[in-house]
This record gives structure tokens, C-alpha cells and sequence, in this order.
């Protein structure tokens, strides 16, 4: 599969993947790290491999670890807040393995039904 930094052109695109950590609740929203498994753009569905962080405003939905969802959102490249000789947050979230972001509206978040491999894939990175 193709890695999702590839896609960080700002052009909207369906996002297909999972909730892969613990959801941060904020004053007017959320935000939390999601698995891809796949995107799509002018009907043509890819496979895609990577952590994208999701922020999303409004409160009305609460993903949970493993949730599969869908949404349609641009993508970006993290970047730093061009404060020069704070803290890093690209090389932060580097870390993490994280090097994209996106934001959606809560409302335009679906959740759907996760494959049975993929349980077992979310499963296993969950065990302690």
C-alpha cells in the first residue's frame, strides 16, 4: 500500500480507517490518531498505509480505540508553529509516527462496520 504522505495535497478525499489511540476531548471537540487502510478520490479507491492526526470540531460524537470510520476531509503535512526555539511539534508527532493531519466536523463522520481481519489487526496492537 501507498503511504498516506503522498496524499497530503489538501484536496478532498473520502478517509476509511480506524481509531488507533485515545480520543483528547477539548472545550469544542476532539481529536485523536487514525489508523488508514484506505482513501478515495474521483472514485478511485486506494490502499493506503499511515497515522493521520483527526481533529474534529464539535462534541457530538465520541470515537473509542478500534472504531472504523469514514469521512471526508483534506489532508495536510504537520507543521510547526513557527515559533522559534519552542517546542517541536513536527518532530513530536514524528515520533509518534504521525505525519499528517486533518479536521472534519463531527456530524460528517460515519461509522461503519470493521472487517474481521482488521479486528484482529487492532486486536493485537491493543494487548498488553
Amino acid at each position: 500500500p501507498e503511504n498516506i504522505i503522498n496524499h497530503a495535497d489538501g484536496e478532498k478525499k473520502r478517509i476509511t480507517g480506524y481509531v488507533d489511540s485515545l480520543p483528547k476531548s477539548y472545550e469544542d471537540g476532539t481529536s485523536f490518531i487514525m489508523n488508514i487502510e484506505r482513501i478515495e478520490e474521483n472514485s478511485n479507491p486506494q490502499k493506503i498505509k499511515g497515522l493521520i492526526q483527526v481533529s474534529v470540531e464539535g462534541t457530538d460524537i465520541k470515537p473509542e480505540p478500534g472504531n472504523r470510520i469514514s469521512f471526508i476531509s483534506s489532508i495536510r503535512q504537520i507543521k510547526n508553529f513557527r515559533n522559534p526555539g519552542c517546542f517541536d511539534y513536527t518532530r513530536h508527532m514524528l515520533f509518534e509516527g504521525v505525519k499528517t493531519r486533518c479536521n472534519v466536523k463531527a456530524e460528517a463522520i460515519s461509522f461503519i462496520e470493521p472487517e474481521k481481519e482488521s479486528l484482529m489487526i487492532m486486536a493485537n496492537r491493543f494487548k498488553l
